[in-house]
């Protein structure tokens, strides 16, 4: 406590998180995919994209970033119509927020788990994009499962991953980089930068484009779901 002015504490607080899905419920799944929307995306429209991949042995799971926001600066006062967004996080409190979603993603796989049919386990897969492939580098990373497969799209590594957790998580799996070659935020800096650090940490990688721009382009993401002899072996 403090015997005077201004002063500020942090304290954790269960709160309500969204999440959703495609594919059975009732079935064995074989593969579980963890898909992370990006920056002012919800999970539902997110999920669309994933529907082609819906051939009733996986479950395709999209949650959505617990930060919400109007994505519009109206000038007036919201209402039903605004569109609303979500963001994993912002650089205020980060460490905080990084912790919390990193919890939250590990408490999604184990409440799917808990209650998925009886059957081999499944392989986790998982693919974030835009600001969601930083979210899903450092769930991997940090977190309590560990992926087959790491799919950043439209994404690079965050800087911030420590590097001897990293390499050897990231060398366990398989990591697909992929951009758009039109995609205006694609930075060749970063990529280069990119290229060395894993390198230097001796992790295998892929480079896969399309000719798009800032999205999830349907014909790339169904031939890397197909690509199931690229997944480690356990």
């Amino acid at each position: 406590m403090s015997d005077g002015g201004m002063w500020s504490g942090s304290l954790p607080v269960e709160r309500t998180a969204l999440y959703h899905a495609l594919g059975p419920t009732s079935s064995p799944w074989t593969e579980l995919w963890i898909v992370l929307h990006g920056y002012g995306q919800r999970a539902a429209s997110f999920l669309r994209r994933f529907r082609r991949l819906d051939d009733g042995r996986r479950l395709i799971v999209a949650p959505e970033a617990l930060s919400r926001f109007y994505v519009e600066a109206s000038g007036r006062r919201h209402g039903p119509d605004d569109r609303v967004g979500a963001s994993w996080m912002t650089r205020a409190e980060r460490e905080d927020e990084i912790r919390d979603y990193v919890a939250y993603l590990d408490r999604v796989v184990e409440e799917l788990l808990s209650s998925a049919p009886t059957g081999e386990g499944p392989v986790l897969r998982v693919l974030g994009f835009s600001q969601g492939g930083h979210t899903a580098a450092r769930w991997s990373v940090r977190g309590r499962w560990r992926p087959a497969q790491l799919v950043l799209w439209g994404s690079h590594l965050p800087p911030d991953l420590e590097p001897e957790r990293a390499s050897t998580r990231l060398a366990a799996l398989d990591l697909v980089l992929v951009h758009g070659r039109s995609d205006p935020f694609r930075d060749e800096v970063l990529s280069r930068q990119e290229e060395e650090t894993l390198e230097r940490w001796g992790v295998s990688r892929r480079r896969l484009e399309h000719p798009g721009g800032h999205e999830i382009a349907t014909p790339l993401l169904e031939r890397i779901s197909r690509e199931t002899d690229a997944l480690p072996r356990r």
